[in-house]
């Protein structure tokens, strides 16, 4: 846990709404900082370990995007390519992309732990579910994603996003007939979801119903934009997020 020294640390309520903000800028290492104060004075707050699990999600995939714009800014040279596996392992930017995956591996599994702990408090709560299912679908362990997305949806079967979560895992696990049902489910919940639509192509596509998935893509097209909540970079955040 982190040392909370302000007098607003000094309450969970006051911690959490500090990390809530954190979270809503984008500045997701701020924000578990503030939830382990909260956590610190509160342990058996299921609801502080699922914001802190999302947390941890966001700094994993905050990780992930910068490991992909650092890729995108690195030329390795041509011979690099023709040596040794052991000698391209130990290029320094081959090194420094093992350790991005590395970070990306173990804010997940955090994040993971974190949705446990909440579970552990209290059964049957969705949130944690979907959560700890996400993080399990980006680490790609799809079948045990899926366990967890059945679980949510056993006790809420009313959540758009958790349908189409549902149907990403079946489409990762091959199971594009399957993925189809999840998303026309998601679809009967908000039809003006463009994702699932485009999605939902994708996989008649891969069944080889071209005009299906046209079909589809067609309605993806139709379906309004919806504007996304920033999730910016801790570094764009700056000054706002600490040093």
């Amino acid at each position: 846990m982190s040392k909370c020294i302000s007098p607003l640390e000094q309450t969970p309520s006051g911690a959490q709404q500090l990390g809530n903000t954190w979270f809503r800028q984008g500045c997701f290492a701020e924000a578990i900082a503030q939830y382990d104060c909260a956590l610190a004075l509160k342990l058996d707050d299921a609801d502080l370990w699922v914001r802190r699990g999302n947390a941890l999600q966001g700094l994993a995939l905050e990780t992930r995007t910068l490991e992909i714009r650092t890729l995108e800014t690195r030329t390795l040279e041509t011979r690099i390519l023709w040596n040794s596996a052991e000698r391209i392992g130990a290029h320094p930017a081959v090194a420094g992309q093992r350790n991005f995956a590395e970070a990306v591996s173990d804010h997940l599994r955090a994040a993971i732990a974190s949705y446990t702990t909440a579970l552990q408090l209290r059964s049957g709560y969705p949130e944690a579910f979907v959560g700890r299912a996400m993080a399990l679908y980006h680490l790609g362990r799809y079948a045990q994603a899926l366990e967890n997305y059945d679980a949510a949806l056993g006790i809420r079967a009313d959540y758009s996003e958790d349908w189409y979560g549902r149907g990403l895992v079946l489409h990762q696990l091959g199971q594009f007939e399957a993925a189809i049902a999840s998303y026309d489910r998601a679809l009967r919940l908000d039809p003006m979801a463009s994702k699932a639509w485009v999605k939902r192509g994708v996989a008649s596509q891969a069944l080889g119903r071209e005009a299906e998935a046209l079909e589809n893509y067609d309605r993806a097209a139709i379906a309004p934009t919806r504007p996304q909540p920033p999730r910016p970079h801790s570094s764009w955040c700056q000054p706002e997020c600490s040093g």
